[in-house]
């Protein structure tokens, strides 16, 4: 039985202080797992990255300071139960961070990272990557209330025997493309929790009523879990979507 492809393009991240890898000044040579979430791949100009929230690989407020993180790849066409584990330090040895991050949008924080994957990837690798084609035109409108999916792994939890990611559902709670509080996200209101920060936020072609694409999914952005709604001490369950602009 066949998967959709999509699920090829998701992994669950293990984030660690790694002896192995390069440390910070203060950290002592150790090995030990700190936080997960989730990640996806994407491709440009036959380049393979992937894309996480920022406070996935590091959190300056919360002395969160991983070096390392593990993924999750599969290898067969033909058994999805065959996969193998990939670990990517996050600092070369002058310590420099190994991940891009949108630090040329002015006073907008954007809580996105991108990381190379082109030494870790072998061609034997099932992986479905994400392209700039699965975006939805700038001239298409999504209502607010509009059923979207999230993939992920909430708490890590996920199918293990075939490492295939959870998909939650959600409605679009602020207008997409229009930055919540001038904001470069839009809220969605769903039950998602801790552990799909990173989460790729799809919807099905269908609903746009596009047709020139293969994907039968448009790519709407990148759910965070770190970002909550607070008002009057209360949680409005609501979660945050970074979209591209």
């Amino acid at each position: 039985m066949s998967v959709e492809s999509f699920h090829y393009g998701v992994t669950p991240i293990h984030t660690f202080q790694h002896a192995q890898y390069p440390l910070l000044p203060w950290q002592r040579r150790r090995t030990e797992r700190l936080d997960q979430g989730t990640g996806f791949f994407y491709q440009e100009n036959e380049n393979d990255y992937l894309i996480t929230n920022r406070h996935v690989v590091i959190e300056e407020e919360e002395n969160y300071y991983p070096n390392a993180f593990e993924i999750i790849l599969h290898t067969s066409q033909t058994d999805i139960r065959e996969v193998r584990v990939v670990h990517v330090p996050l600092y070369d040895s002058d310590l420099n961070p190994l991940w891009f991050e949108y630090t040329h949008l002015e006073d907008n924080f954007v809580d996105v990272v991108v990381i190379d994957l082109q030494n870790y990837l072998n061609d034997s690798d099932v992986l479905f990557r994400w392209k700039g084609n699965d975006l939805p035109s700038r001239s298409q409108i999504l209502a607010q209330e509009t059923q979207i999916r999230v993939l992920g792994y909430p708490f890590g939890f996920h199918d293990e025997y075939h490492n295939l990611p959870i998909a939650k559902h959600a409605t679009i709670a602020s207008p997409y493309g229009i930055g919540f509080e001038n904001e470069l996200y839009y809220l969605v209101d769903g039950n998602l929790h801790p552990g799909m920060s990173g989460s790729p936020v799809i919807i099905p072609r269908s609903a746009l009523r596009v047709k020139d694409s293969s994907f039968i999914h448009s790519f709407l952005g990148v759910f965070s879990h770190g970002w909550k709604t607070i008002v009057n001490n209360i949680d409005m369950g609501l979660g945050t979507v970074w979209f591209p602009r």
